[in-house]
Protein backbone atom coordinates (compact mmCIF):
# COMPACT_ATOMS: atom_id res chain seq x y z
CA UNK A 1 0.00 0.00 0.00
CA UNK A 2 1.12 3.70 -0.58
CA UNK A 3 1.72 6.13 2.39
CA UNK A 4 0.18 9.37 1.56
CA UNK A 5 2.10 10.90 3.85
CA UNK A 6 5.77 9.83 2.58
CA UNK A 7 4.35 9.98 -1.63
CA UNK A 8 3.78 14.17 -0.54
CA UNK A 9 7.12 14.21 1.09
CA UNK A 10 8.77 13.42 -1.66
CA UNK A 11 6.94 15.48 -4.00
CA UNK A 12 7.81 18.83 -2.02
CA UNK A 13 11.43 17.19 -1.86
CA UNK A 14 11.58 16.91 -5.44
CA UNK A 15 10.07 20.42 -6.24
CA UNK A 16 12.69 22.11 -4.29
CA UNK A 17 15.58 20.01 -5.14
CA UNK A 18 17.94 21.29 -8.67
CA UNK A 19 15.95 21.21 -11.92
CA UNK A 20 16.60 18.63 -14.04
CA UNK A 21 15.08 15.92 -16.22
CA UNK A 22 15.53 12.94 -13.92
CA UNK A 23 14.17 14.98 -10.84
CA UNK A 24 11.35 15.97 -13.52
CA UNK A 25 10.48 12.07 -14.60
CA UNK A 26 10.63 11.08 -11.11
CA UNK A 27 8.17 14.03 -10.15
CA UNK A 28 5.71 13.50 -13.17
CA UNK A 29 5.22 9.53 -11.70
CA UNK A 30 5.12 10.56 -8.00
CA UNK A 31 2.17 12.68 -9.32
CA UNK A 32 0.36 10.39 -11.60
CA UNK A 33 0.68 7.73 -8.63
CA UNK A 34 -1.44 11.05 -6.54
CA UNK A 35 -3.62 11.63 -8.70
CA UNK A 36 -4.84 7.90 -9.12
CA UNK A 37 -5.01 6.76 -5.89
CA UNK A 38 -6.72 9.88 -4.59
CA UNK A 39 -4.47 12.07 -2.92
CA UNK A 40 -5.49 15.42 -3.93
CA UNK A 41 -8.14 15.73 -6.24
CA UNK A 42 -7.10 17.02 -9.77
CA UNK A 43 -9.04 20.46 -10.20
CA UNK A 44 -12.72 20.05 -11.63
CA UNK A 45 -12.85 21.31 -14.96
CA UNK A 46 -15.64 24.35 -15.28
CA UNK A 47 -18.90 24.03 -17.09
CA UNK A 48 -18.72 25.21 -20.61
CA UNK A 49 -20.24 29.32 -19.99
CA UNK A 50 -22.68 29.52 -22.62
CA UNK A 51 -23.84 33.04 -23.65
CA UNK A 52 -26.70 34.81 -24.98
CA UNK A 53 -26.91 38.14 -26.42
CA UNK A 54 -28.00 40.08 -29.16
CA UNK A 55 -26.05 40.19 -32.02
CA UNK A 56 -23.57 43.05 -33.24
CA UNK A 57 -25.75 45.63 -34.98
CA UNK A 58 -25.34 45.90 -38.70
CA UNK A 59 -23.52 48.26 -40.29
CA UNK A 60 -25.22 50.90 -41.67
CA UNK A 61 -24.09 53.56 -44.00
CA UNK A 62 -25.62 57.31 -42.72
CA UNK A 63 -27.98 58.22 -45.10
CA UNK A 64 -26.92 61.39 -47.13
CA UNK A 65 -29.90 61.82 -49.19
CA UNK A 66 -27.67 61.77 -52.19
CA UNK A 67 -29.58 60.76 -54.96
CA UNK A 68 -26.76 57.87 -55.20
CA UNK A 69 -28.01 56.22 -51.88
CA UNK A 70 -31.56 56.51 -53.22
CA UNK A 71 -31.24 54.84 -56.32
CA UNK A 72 -28.88 51.96 -54.58
CA UNK A 73 -31.65 51.58 -51.72
CA UNK A 74 -34.18 50.17 -55.02
CA UNK A 75 -31.95 47.38 -56.66
CA UNK A 76 -30.49 44.05 -55.50
CA UNK A 77 -26.92 44.47 -54.29
CA UNK A 78 -25.76 42.13 -56.86
CA UNK A 79 -27.14 44.54 -59.40
CA UNK A 80 -25.31 47.87 -57.76
CA UNK A 81 -21.71 45.91 -57.94
CA UNK A 82 -22.16 45.35 -61.15
CA UNK A 83 -23.36 48.58 -61.75
CA UNK A 84 -20.40 50.06 -59.93
CA UNK A 85 -17.89 47.75 -61.41
CA UNK A 86 -19.08 49.01 -65.19
CA UNK A 87 -18.34 51.99 -63.21
CA UNK A 88 -14.99 51.47 -62.18
CA UNK A 89 -13.68 50.04 -64.93
CA UNK A 90 -14.60 53.78 -67.01
CA UNK A 91 -13.28 55.75 -64.32
CA UNK A 92 -9.63 53.66 -64.63
CA UNK A 93 -9.92 54.85 -68.72
CA UNK A 94 -11.27 58.26 -68.27
CA UNK A 95 -9.61 59.57 -64.91
CA UNK A 96 -7.02 57.30 -63.73
CA UNK A 97 -5.82 59.88 -60.52
CA UNK A 98 -9.36 59.51 -59.35
CA UNK A 99 -9.82 55.93 -59.96
CA UNK A 100 -6.92 55.04 -57.92
CA UNK A 101 -8.27 57.63 -54.87
CA UNK A 102 -11.03 55.47 -55.15
CA UNK A 103 -8.89 52.20 -54.71
CA UNK A 104 -6.53 53.74 -51.68
CA UNK A 105 -9.88 54.65 -50.12
CA UNK A 106 -11.06 51.40 -49.86
CA UNK A 107 -7.30 49.79 -48.76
Amino acid sequence: MIDETELKLWIARLETEESSWPNYEKLAALYIIRNEHGGEQPQAKAPPMLYSAEPAPAKTIKPSGSEFLKAVGNVAQDRAWEVMDELMDTLKIVNEKAYNSVLKKLT
